[in-house]
């Protein structure tokens, strides 16, 4: 179980040791196993058995929130702080909460000995990009002044996990536990952002799996970036076109994730094939997938990816979404029930009647700004292909218009930036809240021509360049300075995927907005936070997470394709030439509406024209002619 990407996505990396001093034995072996297991939600070790029944609440440990007055507790006490991040949808949460922390000796140490502190990594996205390598749940030891020890991924074995607590509390009563401090990070040499994405795209080519398909080995994740970016190679540059078969024989095994009942695209798939899925349905992965069917479909117009995103859009409604518009975060694998769980392998082998006599898993129903942008962003990227008759088009934009709504009334903060979930008392915003809502915001914006959610969308990047860009590097931080975090916690981090995103809202924010008057700072912004994340071990480590960033870099270094309605807006002929250019198989285009004589000229009938720096095209009147006419024209200034 990745971590997201939902939300958060697993590393394609092996970790090396922490820099530490020698280690007792116990602990060396604790180590040396953590170290071993894969990342995400991790497996168990061979030989654990995990058919107990899952409780729905932690076990009787004095958990702690991520509050302040535990690390002044832990400070006072002397005592070593362990954190434990963990997510609703994990298995293996669950099973280390049924084997290992209802353990008389894990719980009475814990108690005792440690504070302990538990936290949800999808309401805490700072905290999940912070430990997104060791998988969930993720568990951290600390000093008594939140100075990092030793983390450790994934299900423990209640006994070595035991022993390991004794080993840690007893340095800590001796003083010996004085913690560790990663090697300070050297300063990226500075290279011209063509030679970056080259590099860029030939570490994310190096991690395609060429036998059984997709990006990675081990597991197999619907990731979207790398099939969006192989469908942008493709269709730009003819020497790479093989990228476009590799991406639609992806997403044919892709097809093997999605629930054929309700719907919806399992997180993963084990053993390096596609069909031995994880069962869990979290939101980013229903994001992801609906944009990669989208661009299939508007590439191909092969009926399959249409059904698909049409089954999609089915389990969002019947399962994620919320009465008053937006998504919750995740749907379990297991239904839980008194007397044990049906794990997802045998619920998921029902037919929809036998499923709806036992219920169905338990839906995570709190709404994350994050999350639910991704999903709008899917969301419009499905309603821009859909090419069936206006009553037959299916209400994927009417959804993704709801859940923008409910994040402006819910998320939206005065200052224009965006809560991470409604109703928290959290004084920080995240970057990849904004850096998702951004995108949400632009796709709305194109989809509908109301240029509110372009003032919306400029509203939030002044808010992301105010709170979260680094003044000495110049990229962007995961969160606004908390001035209650204490020791490692205090080290603001600079995560190189949500820079990614945030460097594509802002690239395409600064192309749709008026120049009128001092340009705009969001494209020099994003270009100073892709240069300053460019040392090439840090993208190396990155593995196949990186296609946000190269998908960034993709956009920044492309021309743009400016694409202008010039219509009164809401008319039936602006509408028919807007859905043709959505639907247009153009991966650099960005699409505005025009009132007739504010840019161009009341010619008495709409018009569509199609810009790019050095020229324009003549008016296209008629919808049909809309993609034949935007592929010539583009076409044709290549050859001058």
């Amino acid at each position: 179980m990745p971590n997201r990407a939902a939300r958060p996505h697993p590393r394609a990396r092996a970790l090396a040791p922490a820099r530490t001093r020698a280690l007792p034995l116990a602990l060396a072996l604790a180590l040396a196993l953590a170290l071993a297991l894969p990342s995400g939600c991790a497996h168990a070790p061979a030989g654990v058995a995990t058919s107990a029944s899952s409780p729905s609440e932690p076990p009787p440990i004095p958990w702690r929130g991520w509050e302040r007055a535990a690390f002044a507790e832990a400070a006072a006490a002397g005592k070593p702080i362990l954190v434990t991040v963990v997510a609703g949808w994990c298995h293996w949460c669950h099973v280390m909460d049924e084997e290992t922390y209802s353990d008389p000796r894990v719980a009475a140490l814990l108690a005792e000995r440690f504070v302990t502190i538990r936290v949800d990594a999808d309401a805490h996205p700072d905290l999940a990009e912070r430990y997104a390598a060791w998988g969930w749940p993720a568990i951290a030891f600390l000093s008594a002044d939140a100075r990092p020890v030793l983390e450790l991924r994934g299900y423990q074995e209640a006994d070595a996990f035991a022993a390991l607590l004794a080993e840690l509390a007893d340095a800590a009563a001796s003083g010996a536990l004085q913690g560790r401090r990663p090697a300070p990070a050297t300063a990226p040499v500075v290279r011209p952002l063509a030679a970056v994405r080259d590099e860029v795209a030939a570490l994310l080519d190096g991690t395609y799996d060429h036998a059984a398909e997709g990006w990675g080995h081990r597991q197999k994740y619907p990731l979207a970036g790398p099939i969006e970016h192989a469908l942008l190679r493709a269709r730009l540059r003819p020497a790479e076109a093989e990228w476009e078969a590799r991406a639609l024989r992806t997403l044919g095994r892709e097809l093997l994730l999605v629930d054929p009942v309700w719907g919806g695209v399992f997180q993963y798939s084990t053993g390096g094939r596609w069909d031995r899925p994880h069962h869990e349905k979290i939101a980013a992965v229903q994001a992801g997938a609906l944009t990669s069917f989208a661009l299939a479909y508007r590439r191909t117009h092969d009926p399959r990816w249409l059904a698909a995103l049409d089954l999609e859009v089915t389990y969002l409604k019947g399962h994620l979404m919320d009465e008053a518009g937006g998504f919750f975060a995740a749907q379990d694998a297991d239904l839980r029930r008194e007397g044990g769980a049906l794990r997802g392998a045998g619920f998921y082998a029902l037919d929809a009647a036998e499923r709806a006599a036992l219920g169905e898993p338990a839906v995570d129903r709190r709404i994350y700004a994050d999350l639910v942008g991704a999903l709008i962003v899917g969301l419009c990227a499905a309603d821009a292909v859909d090419d069936r008759p206006p009553g037959a088009r299916g209400d994927a934009l009417a959804l993704a218009r709801a859940a923008g709504e409910r994040l402006l009334a819910d998320h939206r903060r005065e200052d224009g930036a965006f809560r991470h979930q409604a109703g928290v008392d959290d004084p920080r915003i995240y970057l990849r809240d904004q850096a998702a809502v951004g995108r949400a915001l632009l796709s709305l914006y194109q989809s509908s021509g109301e240029r509110r959610w372009l003032a919306h969308a400029r509203n939030l990047a002044d808010r992301l360049l105010a709170e979260l860009r680094d003044p000495a590097s110049r990229a962007f931080f995961a969160a606004s300075e908390d001035p209650a975090a204490v020791g490692v916690f205090s080290e603001r981090r600079r995560p190189l995927e949500a820079n990614g995103e945030a460097a594509r809202f802002l690239i395409d924010l600064h192309r749709l907005v008026d120049h009128q008057g001092a340009p705009p700072p969001y494209l020099a912004a994003a270009e100073a936070a892709l240069v300053a994340l460019a040392d090439r071990q840090a993208l190396a480590d990155e593995g196949r997470m990186i296609a946000s960033y190269l998908l960034a870099l993709e956009h920044l270094l492309l021309e743009p394709v400016e694409v202008t309605i010039v219509a009164p807006h809401g008319s039936a002929e602006g509408a028919a030439l807007l859905a043709a250019a959505l639907a247009a198989d153009e991966p650099r285009k960005l699409i505005e509406w025009s009132e007739p004589g504010e840019r161009y000229p009341a010619s008495g009938s709409a018009a569509l024209y199609v810009c790019t720096s050095r020229a324009c095209s003549s008016p296209i009147r008629e919808a049909a002619e809309v993609a034949p006419r935007l592929t010539a024209f583009i076409a044709s200034l290549a050859d001058t």
